[in-house]
């Protein structure tokens, strides 16, 4: 299976990492979305890659264009995949999915999906997802939905785990037994 993430996933996976990073403290809505997507690194073993245009949005962002440490960790982590298409094939789709939503990298970043052969986006963004969705042969998920879908349960164990030279190894937040998420997750 093929996943990609959008800008805000990733920058989301960025914040989540961070060793200063205290989940007690996010807004809850956010907070479920970090959590998943590391859940999804740590206990779906899931490898991702990254699109053009996520790397063009992330670069644009003040925030992390000033932390080379975040274009070092996404550099490492995740590998870029290049659409197979020419680029008027490209431009064309993007304008077919601008009739129904009208925000042009999320078009750009869906069509590129599409020709690389992205089979899952993670996403934050509720609007991108509900709009383009149903247009689209590659499902649009938030990184919660697609963490319950990976059937992880309480108990399982985490196919990766941060090395003990790691500032998360000691923290019990990105755990399966981290009851917040756990309650959010299974009402």
């Amino acid at each position: 299976m093929n996943i990609s993430l959008d800008s805000t996933a990733l920058t989301y996976l960025i914040e989540a990492i961070n060793p200063n990073y205290n989940p007690l403290i996010d807004e809850q809505s956010n907070y479920l979305q970090r959590v998943s997507i590391i859940r999804i690194f740590l206990y779906g073993g899931v490898s991702c890659c990254i699109l053009p245009q996520v790397f063009k949005d992330v670069g644009d962002l003040s925030e992390y264009k000033l932390n080379e440490n975040n274009e070092s960790t996404t550099g490492f982590l995740f590998h870029e995949v290049t659409p197979k298409c020419s680029e008027l094939d490209l431009k064309k789709r993007k304008e077919e999915l601008l009739k129904a939503h009208p925000q042009e990298k999320d078009c750009t970043l869906l069509a590129e999906a599409e020709f690389a052969g992205i089979d899952v986006l993670l996403t934050r963004d509720e609007q991108f997802k509900n709009r383009l969705n149903p247009l689209s042969s590659v499902e649009i998920l938030f990184p919660s939905d697609y963490l319950a879908l990976l059937n992880t349960q309480k108990d399982s164990k985490p196919k990766l785990r941060p090395l003990e030279a790691n500032l998360q190894f000691g923290k019990s937040w990105w755990k399966t037994q981290y009851t917040r998420l756990w309650k959010a997750m299974f009402r």
